[in-house]
């Protein structure tokens, strides 16, 4: 019997390893439901969500992200994290400002000075409470500020101020 039960153990084993990581969910697909990430992720398009990548690792400037957001809305969203915990965020004739520096994001097509004037139609559309968000911001603790490459269409940090890093659902990958 003891012999038996050794014969199995390496299968068992597999068994519970598979269990374990279909139980995290390491990967997510998703579709992306919303214009405000075009270029970069368009309208309809599947994203690839590494629902693991921050485990370990804390989200970077940049990084494409997944997350549920701090409106009513029971969707996946996806936006680039632009602040980090501690970064001052402005907007200025000159457009996006981080510390102070203005910056060029990747896959831009925001605007110089853009951000209030779009935010009382969006938030109208999207029939969200939206916090007053006064710039320059600072991103507290353990959160993030993300926006759309598609400002025109993107609701955003601009709108609630920063993401709570236990929003983040995982980083999209290739992107």
């Amino acid at each position: 019997m003891a012999n038996n039960t050794k014969s199995h153990l390496p299968l068992l084993v597999l068994v519970v390893i598979i269990l374990a990581i279909v139980s995290l969910r390491p990967l997510r697909i998703l579709r992306q439901e919303s214009a405000g990430m075009e270029p970069s992720v368009k309208q309809g398009e599947l994203m690839a969500v590494n629902a693991i990548a921050y485990q370990l690792t804390s989200p970077q400037r940049w990084d494409v992200i997944a997350y549920s957001p701090p409106v009513k809305d029971s969707r996946i969203w996806c936006s680039r994290i632009v602040g980090l915990p501690g970064d001052v965020i402005d907007f200025q004739s000159e457009g996006l400002l981080i510390n102070g520096k203005p910056i060029i994001r990747p896959g831009e097509t925001l605007p110089a000075g853009s951000g209030a004037v779009a935010q009382s139609s969006l938030a109208y559309e999207w029939k969200c409470s939206v916090p007053e968000v006064t710039f320059p911001y600072k991103v507290p603790a353990n959160s993030y500020f993300t926006l759309g490459d598609n400002a025109d269409n993107s609701l955003d940090g601009r709108f609630w101020g920063a993401l709570r890093a236990g929003n983040i659902v995982g980083k999209i990958l290739g992107k």
